[in-house]
């Protein structure tokens, strides 16, 4: 799977190949499927062949953080909360949420990693976090998750600007204003709502000004250079 040909993988492991190629026909006649194609004296990973590996990995990984806890308990170091966590729900809900904790588990040390949709995943399925938290996580094999809330995308603009002051604000409204937009493969599912939502204007919007993180739209509507239809949950840190 990491090597590429039975030469290599001979190789890492300091063994013979006939024994490397023994080794996968017993496996795959122990597993009833095929793990590699072969062409042109490479190996490449089945379908199946990429599922199981997924599901050894996960294993090996478990062992991995059985033998960390074990350690921690024989040299009594403190719990560890490792939390993988999207930067706008960082700076908002979560210091709620861990000022809770740390009622009940004061001695607890907390590491906390600030992290965009792709490496919080990425954490998830290495089991190398105890916690994701971010908005619309997709469904992951072999992934606890739960649905802890749902709010509403909120119009932002500085408050010297005349729309500030309206108390509803509608696609037309927006006309003739330079809106954020998010960079197109940065783009998470429900920004796609917010689009269909003014696309009846969308040819009357100024899109100069693309972001990959709701804190940097606020710190553009903060400074006067945009207006924007953006997840609630940074506001408060620029209110």
């Amino acid at each position: 799977m990491l090597c590429g040909t039975t030469s290599a993988a001979a190789s890492e492991m300091n063994v013979s190949q006939p024994a490397i190629s023994r080794l996968i026909s017993d496996l795959e006649y122990s597993l009833g499927f095929a793990l590699f194609d072969r062409r042109k004296g490479r190996l490449k990973p089945t379908p199946e062949a990429l599922e199981f590996f997924g599901a050894v990995e996960e294993s090996f990984l478990g062992f991995d953080k059985l033998e960390h806890l074990a350690e921690q308990i024989r040299t009594k170091q403190p719990k560890q909360l490792k939390i993988s966590c999207t930067p706008s729900l960082a700076s908002s809900l979560l210091p709620l949420v861990l000022l809770e904790h740390r009622k009940y588990h004061p001695d607890e040390r907390v590491i906390i990693y600030t992290d965009n949709i792709a490496p919080l995943i990425t954490r998830l399925q290495s089991n190398s976090i105890d916690i994701g938290i971010g908005l619309e996580l997709p469904d992951l094999i072999g992934i606890n998750s739960e649905h802890i809330g749902s709010a509403r995308f909120v119009f932002a603009a500085h408050t010297d600007h005349p729309l500030a002051k309206k108390t509803v604000i509608r696609p037309e409204d927006l006309a003739g204003e330079t809106v954020l937009s998010v960079i197109s493969d940065k783009q998470p599912n429900y920004w796609n709502k917010i689009s269909e939502s003014l696309e009846s204007v969308g040819s009357t919007l100024k899109r100069t000004i693309d972001i990959d993180a709701a804190h940097t739209g606020y710190a553009m509507i903060a400074a006067g250079m945009a207006v924007g239809v953006i997840e609630p949950f940074s506001a408060r840190v620029w209110e």
